[in-house]
């Protein structure tokens, strides 16, 4: 039964800004490290800390060579089943890094030439170059380093939705303290869920089987290719010379002088893992690895609506239903609070992946006298608001929403409270959501004011906006470019 089943939450995954786990068994994604460092919020921002401290105090710990204190660092860790993510079948049962793997993750690690050399900067440098350890076990280091965090998003997620309980005094598990760099013990409130505790996890920070820092992709695009041109630089006994005049060595030819594959089929002897031979390259030419580092400045992209829907065997968004359940509202103060949650649900699920880590009445002073309805955070890559925010250069880091059921014109009066949110710092791009008007040219008059008087980028929807929003979404469901959305602004600053 899914999270959403279980605590009987009305929405579906798309709309969620949880990953919609069953609360029995395991879902085949994994937390992305790299991921979290593409994130602009304060809470991304802690986890990086907490990840670059933990990672930091490890390889201090081998490279002074005090062994009792790595294996007391790497001991905490364990294969994590509050979040039931993962691959375990049936029932989650994570198992204890405990003493043996501890170790052997230690013993990895101090084996490797990669620890002693610096060459390692974070945790998923690892994945490309130490044995043993694959994107399964940097998705549970991650998890267990950043717990405090997912505790956080957890606490919020339960104020959100009063239907997910918290029980009283429950032990998440260690959780790392990045200012003493100890692993403490603490007792705290949390779901519990067919008996076992239950940590949310934040949708835009899963991938599947494959994080961003991927050894087979490393060794096939940069150590190989690197490889081949020594040969061909030596012109070497592996370069062949085409009819064309071409000189060529072929991958598979430098994977058997190299040892990764073997020589024939009654080779007997043993296949050099593609691992250690990275890192043998990646120790003489360490600039391949700052290629690497620089191609990968994003992340991979997050799993889109359908992806999710698939991974938690939950249906796709039903857009025609997220769009009739804001047009349908009747207008008016009594049905404010109702048609706030309509538009939550349907722009949750009609930006992601663009937007995400939505906070519902967000105060942007400590008073609480500024409040946004909606503030989404923006991880756009590409489309629409990444295009406003680094190519535009208007500020657009969170993404403001303001819902307005009235049955009257909106006006200045509206126009000017969103106006006032807006901040170099924080953001300048806005949104006001509202039925309809006896005069829309009048309010984008009022939104074009406030752009070319450099006081921030008001984009006005109705429900006729809200209509052609949904079917642009609905040709293309992986499309976030939302060409309605730019023409829009282009009418703003014309």
């Amino acid at each position: 039964m899914k999270v959403s089943e279980y605590y009987h939450i009305a929405l579906k995954q798309s709309s969620l800004e949880f990953v919609d786990v069953d609360t029995y068994s395991d879902t085949k994604v994994y937390i992305d490290p790299k991921a979290l460092r593409d994130i602009d919020s304060p809470w991304a921002q802690e986890c990086v800390a907490l990840l670059q401290t933990f990672f930091s105090a490890v390889l201090r710990a081998i490279q002074s060579e005090d062994k009792t204190k790595a294996l007391g660092l790497l001991g905490h860790l364990n294969e994590p089943n509050e979040t039931r993510l993962g691959v375990s079948k049936n029932k989650a049962s994570g198992r204890a890094v405990g003493t043996e793997l501890s170790t052997d993750i230690w013993r990895a690690l101090t084996e490797s030439a990669a620890a002693a050399s610096g060459l390692l900067e974070d945790l998923e440098d690892t994945a490309l170059l130490i044995e043993h350890i694959g994107f399964d076990l940097v998705s549970d280091m991650t998890t267990n380093i950043i717990r405090s965090q997912l505790i956080e998003f957890t606490h919020r997620m339960c104020e959100k939705y009063p239907t997910i309980t918290k029980e009283d005094e429950v032990y998440p598990g260690p959780v790392w303290d990045r200012r003493s760099e100890k692993w403490t013990t603490n007792y705290t409130d949390l779901p519990v869920a067919d008996g076992r505790v239950l940590i949310l996890v934040p949708k835009s920070i899963v991938r599947r089987n494959k994080l961003t820092f991927d050894p087979g992709e490393y060794m096939a695009q940069y150590i190989l290719p690197k490889l081949m041109s020594d040969e061909l630089s030596n012109n070497s006994s592996l370069v062949h010379v085409l009819k064309s005049g071409e000189h060529r060595v072929y991958k598979n030819a430098v994977r058997k002088k190299h040892g990764i594959e073997k020589q024939s089929k009654d080779d007997s002897s043993p296949v050099r893992s593609s691992k250690s031979l990275s890192l043998e390259v990646t120790l003489e030419h360490p600039e391949i690895l700052d290629d690497y580092r620089a191609a990968k400045s994003q992340s991979t992209p997050p799993l889109t609506n359908n992806d999710l829907s698939e991974l938690t065997e939950s249906e796709p968004p039903d857009w025609d239903k997220l769009l009739n359940d804001v047009v349908t509202i009747e207008p008016g103060k009594p049905n404010a609070t109702k048609y706030h949650l309509a538009v939550e649900a349907l722009f949750s699920a009609l930006f992601f992946p663009a937007l995400d880590y939505m906070k519902h009445e967000y105060k942007l002073d400590p008073t609480g006298r500024k409040r946004v309805d909606i503030t989404y955070t923006n991880i756009a890559r590409d489309g629409f608001f990444d295009w406003v925010n680094r190519v535009v250069g208007a500020p657009a880091h969170e993404v403001y929403i303001e819902c307005k059921n009235y049955a009257k014109d909106v006006g200045n009066p509206e126009l000017d409270q969103i106006r006032g949110r807006f901040s170099d710092f924080r953001s300048n791009l806005g949104f006001m959501v509202f039925r309809s008007t006896s005069d829309k040219q009048r309010i984008i008059e009022g939104c074009k004011d406030t752009a070319h008087g450099g006081h921030g980028f008001i984009i006005a929807l109705d429900d006729n906006d809200l209509r052609l929003l949904v079917e642009e979404r609905k040709h293309n469901e992986q499309n976030i470019m939302f060409e309605f959305l730019r023409n829009r602004y282009a009418e703003l600053v014309s």
